[in-house]
């Protein structure tokens, strides 16, 4: 098996066919890449990093911590795999095998982790970083897409006075334009979704989130857009006296 970590957190284990991968096996988890490139991992013995390059990434597809580990642009998914997992005869394995398998998957967790918590800690003690959003992780999908849950009411200090919000905002507006549609009955309700993550939100909370929203786009002049929300508040109030009316 290898390892898979993927841009928005998940990680995962892919079994192979056989005891070792084939060449056509490693191809294709790097399906639509132009190019796959890899690396030596001298942090944890015996193992190889592989990554893809292509032209036009998307931006959602950035992979903070595979930046970090290759110190470069990384807009793929990353692949670690043990000595063990590789043909004999491509002569890539360094001797001795100092660990098993399950070591070498724990170590490389550990190192992922890692990883994660100096990209997090170099971002907030950059001042020019706005305030993190605070999503609550839910779960996943089987597409693997990260399902978080969001609320307003439990953002920093600051999240709505740096720009934070804004850039989050225009991302919420854009999908509600595009796909609020209350005949669906959505439960739990999209806020946003991209091939990466869904944001999800209580239905409650969801006319706060549009309250906030407002306030930026007012003060902006974004008059189209505040007229929009409040359309889309306005349904929605509606929709939901009506499923309480239906429960009850």
């Amino acid at each position: 098996m290898c390892i898979i970590v993927y841009s928005n957190g998940i990680i995962e284990e892919h079994r192979s066919e056989d005891h070792t991968f084939t060449e056509e096996e490693l191809l294709s988890l790097f399906d639509g890449y132009n190019t796959i490139r890899s690396k030596r991992l001298s942090e944890i013995p015996n193992t190889w990093c592989l990554w893809g390059i292509m032209e036009n990434p998307l931006n959602n597809e950035f992979h903070k911590i595979a930046s970090e580990i290759n110190h470069d642009y990384i807009f793929s998914h990353i692949i670690f795999i043990h000595d063990t997992e590789i043909n004999l005869d491509w002569n890539l394995i360094d001797i001795p095998i100092y660990d098993v398998y399950e070591n070498f998957a724990k170590n490389v967790r550990i190192y992922i982790d890692d990883m994660a918590q100096r990209v997090y800690l170099r971002d907030k003690q950059d001042s020019s970083v706005p305030s993190m959003i605070f999503l609550v992780p839910i779960g996943h999908t089987e597409d693997k897409r990260v399902l978080y849950g969001f609320n307003p009411h439990e953002q920093s200090d600051t999240f709505f006075s740096d720009g934070s919000f804004t850039v989050f905002a225009d991302k919420i507006y854009d999908y509600l334009i595009q796909n609020f549609e209350v005949e669906k009955k959505e439960k739990p309700f999209k806020i946003f979704a991209d091939s990466k993550n869904i944001v999800i939100s209580e239905d409650l909370i969801l006319t706060d989130i549009i309250d906030e929203m407002i306030k930026i786009y007012q003060p902006a002049e974004k008059y189209e857009r505040c007229s929009k929300l409040a359309e889309i508040k306005k349904v929605w109030k509606k929709e939901l006296k009506s499923r309480l009316k239906d429960d009850n």
